[in-house]
This record gives structure tokens, C-alpha cells and sequence, in this order.
């Protein structure tokens, strides 16, 4: 059974989730995951529940994965713009 201060951690944990990727801001996704993870850290300190481990390992794979989606379409972005000013 949850306690409430864990019912609450996992209800803000998917709807921030969900509003991230609905929103996708990488800033955005990046600070709520980071900001996740270490407070996953920080229970893990305190309580030494194991479930924190893969929630944390979870959290740094988004942000590794957001911040890549967003260096490939950064990229995109700069090869159309320079076909743009090459063609005309």
C-alpha cells in the first residue's frame, strides 16, 4: 500500500511527465527530469528504497534522449536554412 507522501510523489511524477511530453519544450522536459532525479536521489538517501534506482537511471535516459532529439533537429534546422540561402 502507498503512503500519501508516496501517492503524492507518483501522481506529480506522470503528470508532469504527461504535460512534458504533450508540450515537449526541451527546457522544459530537461528541468522536470532533472528535477525528478534528484529528488529521486535525495529519497533514496533518506528511505534506501531500491525502486528509486531504476526511476533515477529512468529520468537521466530522457534527458540524454531530449537532449539529443533536440541537437538532431537543431541540425535539420541549419541544413534547411542553408539549402534556403545556397538555392536563391
Amino acid at each position: 500500500m502507498l503512503l500519501s507522501g508516496n501517492t503524492l510523489f507518483a501522481s506529480m511524477y506522470l503528470l508532469l511527465y504527461c504535460v512534458t511530453n504533450v508540450v515537449f519544450v526541451v527546457g522544459l522536459t530537461i528541468f522536470v527530469s532533472g528535477a525528478f532525479s534528484d529528488y529521486q536521489v535525495y529519497r533514496f538517501n533518506h528511505t534506501h528504497s531500491i525502486a528509486m534506482l531504476p526511476l533515477t537511471i529512468f529520468d537521466v535516459a530522457i534527458i540524454y534522449l531530449t537532449w539529443m532529439e533536440w541537437r538532431e533537429q537543431k541540425a535539420q534546422k541549419q541544413s534547411q536554412l542553408a539549402s534556403l540561402f545556397l538555392v536563391r
